[in-house]
């Protein structure tokens, strides 16, 4: 089992009303608890004041919780970066980040302002960084837009986890000589799986560039492919 970044336990943080004259608080977070392992992503997905900007900055060492612990690795945030500068913005305060070398990187919303290929080099990088080990967790406002870099996913209403999913990540490739290639990866990739005149590789242990750099190494022609997410069974997180 790989050692953890972060664990979050009955972790409870409130703040005072925003109203001139009122006492009142209000919960950003309600005994949230969850796990986060050296090299995992974790999505966190919520709409608008559901807790993902506090979870995140309590994950960073920003804010304190009013009840419960945390205990994380060095850490890093990078919050969301305005429209003006959003492309360049977003791989630049990442970049800055990882200069104080963190063991966990709380990403807060990056993609909302992402074109597709700026979306897609980022969440490269994403996977990058999770293979020399980092740990992320990536907020967003649907778990969809998570899933091409988030492992399971958690949803956040009124500061608590109210769904928490993992994500099935699959690479299905068409290739010539199906039979040559399935025991020809087999040898280097794990749970490779034939369907016809295609390969299906569980992106559990292993990143997509990984497998079409070993068909290129290998001599194995690749016609087409493309990432199938699913919803995968199974508890994943907790919440009291």
């Amino acid at each position: 089992m790989l050692p953890l970044a972060l664990e979050l336990c009955s972790v409870t943080r409130r703040y005072r009303a925003g109203v001139t004259g009122c006492s009142g608080e209000v919960t950003a977070l309600d005994r949230v608890s969850l796990t986060v392992a050296a090299g995992e992503c974790v999505g966190v997905a919520g709409a608008p004041g559901s807790g993902k900007s506090t979870l995140l900055l309590c994950a960073a060492g920003i804010l304190r919780p009013h009840e419960g612990t945390v205990v994380a690795a060095a850490a890093a945030f990078v919050a969301r970066r305005g429209s003006s500068e959003a492309q360049l913005g977003s791989h630049a305060a990442l970049t800055h980040a990882l200069r104080a070398e963190p063991r966990l990187l709380c990403l807060d919303d990056p993609f909302a302002l992402l074109d597709p290929p700026a979306r897609q080099r980022y969440v490269a990088l994403i996977h990058e960084l999770r293979g020399a080990g980092i740990a992320v967790l990536v907020s967003g406002r649907i778990a969809e837009s998570l899933d091409a870099c988030a492992s399971r996913v958690i949803t956040l209403e009124s500061g608590r986890i109210a769904r928490a999913v993992r994500r099935r990540r699959t690479l299905e490739l068409e290739v010539g000589m199906p039979s040559y290639a399935a025991t020809a990866l087999a040898n280097r990739i794990p749970k490779v799986r034939r369907l016809g005149h295609a390969l299906r590789i569980a992106l559990d242990d292993v990143t997509a560039e990984e497998v079409l750099s070993a068909c290129l190494a290998l001599g194995i022609r690749v016609h087409g492919s493309r990432v199938i997410t699913t919803a995968a069974p199974g508890r994943v997180a907790e919440a009291e």
